[in-house]
């Protein structure tokens, strides 16, 4: 049986909501691939034995992104007749669901903890200060940013549901 317009419709959208999603996975694996590169190149010049803590944490973020959005295309691509009962993506809706509320956990704790910076060891490649340098000075590109990320998450949630 062939499906139905607005089931390849939501699977159109559920597609290019995945794309997108996964467009800011690989970016940030490869900002971190690029942090962990400037960070070994200085550690061999300084002799620093320092772990780069928050560059494995945004290459584990975005690989945790990068598998997600693969388990949403591959959501979207089984688009049966049965699309939306599928279990596959319940278990995806449950996945950004999760998704949403890490990154809401860490902005909470950012935003009412005001020694956040404090709770974290060193950096040693020093991209905590410029990243927060950064979002200072483009603070309103940052938050739309930001927003646009978690609406194209939360309606790709909710396409699935």
């Amino acid at each position: 049986m062939r499906p139905s317009w607005s089931q390849s419709s939501l699977g159109f959208l559920l597609k290019f909501l995945n794309y997108l999603q996964s467009f800011v996975g690989v970016s940030i694996v490869l900002y971190s691939v690029w942090l962990l590169s400037l960070w070994r190149r200085r550690s061999s010049d300084l002799h620093e034995p320092t772990i780069p803590w928050l560059v494995w944490t945004l290459m584990g973020f975005g690989i945790l992104v990068c598998l997600i959005t693969f388990v949403g295309l591959i959501s979207a691509g089984a688009g049966n007749g049965c699309f939306l009962c599928c279990p596959d993506q319940f278990q995806y809706a449950a996945l950004i669901v999760t998704l949403i509320l890490l990154e809401a956990a860490s902005v909470g704790c950012i935003v009412f903890n005001k020694q956040w910076e404090q709770s974290f060891p060193h950096d040693a490649t020093g991209e905590l200060k410029r990243i927060r340098a950064f979002i200072d000075d483009n603070l309103d590109f940052s938050i739309w940013v930001s927003v646009i990320v978690v609406v194209v998450q939360s309606f790709s949630g909710l396409v699935v549901s």
